[in-house]
C-alpha cells in the first residue's frame, strides 16, 4: 500500500490486458521430384504472411512440397506442416484459446492419418495434434499432448518472444486418391501455387515498467480525511479497504 509520506522509491509495472485475434496465410509450391533436380533447386522452409498483429500464427512449411513418379505412377513425400504462434514485442506476453484455433488446408492435400484410413495405407507420421473436420478444415485435438502441455504451461505464466509455445504439427502429403486418381495426379511437374490459412484467438498482456516514482496526495489534509490509496493487485483482492480515515494519522485497511 503507497500513501503519501517523507518518501519512498517504489517500482511500478502498468499492465493492459485485452483480447486478440490473428490470421495468416501460407503460399508453397508443389511440384515433382525429378523437375527440382533437373532445375537445381531444394526445398526451403516458408513462412506464411500475417497482419502486423502484436502476436502472430503462422503456418510453415518446407516448399516446395514433392512427389516421385515411377512406371506412370505418382508417390506423394510426406512433409510437416507446423501451426504456432510467436511475437517480436519484447513488452507483451500472451495466452492462446487454443480451442479456437482453426488451420484450412489446401484441397490438394491430405493429412497422414486420413489418408492410410481412406486409402488402406502406411504413409507414417501423424497428425496426432490436429483433428480434421472435414472440407480442408483442422481444429486441436484437445486430447493430444501439444494441447496438454500448452494448456499447463500457460496455467501460471504468460509466453513471451523467445519463450513461446511448441507449434502444432501434422505430416500432410498431396493427397493421392484412390488409384493414383486424386490431386497428386494433377500437379503440374513444374509446380504449382497451394495455399493454407489459419485463424486464432489470444489474449494479450502488454506490459510497461516505471521507477521511482512519487505518490502526491493534496486531498488528505487536515479537516479533509478522503484519502485515496494505491495497492497492488495482490492487496486489492479479498481486503477491506477504506478511503476514508477516522482521524489525521490513521488509514484503515
Amino acid at each position: 500500500m503507497l500513501q503519501p509520506a517523507l518518501g519512498s522509491n517504489k517500482d511500478a509495472e502498468l499492465q493492459i490486458k485485452y483480447n486478440y485475434s490473428s490470421q495468416s496465410t501460407l503460399q508453397f509450391e508443389a511440384m515433382s521430384q525429378d523437375y527440382l533436380s533437373q532445375e537445381g533447386l531444394r526445398s526451403e522452409p516458408t513462412q506464411s504472411e500475417t497482419a502486423n498483429t502484436p502476436v502472430q500464427t503462422y503456418v510453415n512449411v518446407q516448399s516446395p512440397v514433392l512427389f516421385s513418379e515411377e512406371n506412370g505412377l505418382r508417390e506423394p513425400d510426406v512433409f510437416p506442416v507446423y501451426l504456432g504462434f510467436q511475437t517480436e514485442q519484447y513488452d507483451v506476453g500472451y495466452r492462446i484459446n487454443i480451442e479456437d484455433l482453426e488451420m484450412e488446408s489446401s484441397s490438394a492435400l491430405i493429412d497422414v492419418d486420413t489418408a492410410n484410413e481412406r486409402y488402406g495405407a502406411d504413409y507414417g507420421g501423424d497428425c496426432e495434434a490436429l483433428n480434421y473436420e472435414g472440407d480442408g478444415v483442422y481444429t486441436v485435438n484437445m486430447e493430444s499432448s501439444s494441447a496438454q502441455n500448452i494448456k499447463a504451461q500457460q496455467e501460471n505464466r504468460w509466453f513471451s518472444r523467445g519463450a513461446g509455445p511448441s507449434p502444432f504439427r501434422c505430416d500432410m502429403i498431396i493427397d493421392p486418391g484412390e488409384s493414383n486418381t486424386g490431386p497428386v495426379s494433377t500437379i503440374t511437374p513444374t509446380g504449382e501455387t497451394l495455399t493454407m490459412r489459419a485463424d486464432a484467438n489470444y489474449s494479450v498482456r502488454l506490459s510497461s515498467q516505471s521507477e521511482n516514482f512519487e505518490v502526491l496526495n493534496n486531498r488528505c489534509t487536515a479537516g479533509n480525511f478522503n484519502c485515496p490509496l494505491i495497492v497492488t493487485e495482490e492487496e486489492a483482492q479479498g481486503s477491506t479497504l477504506r478511503n476514508t480515515c477516522d482521524s489525521d494519522w490513521r488509514i484503515d485497511a
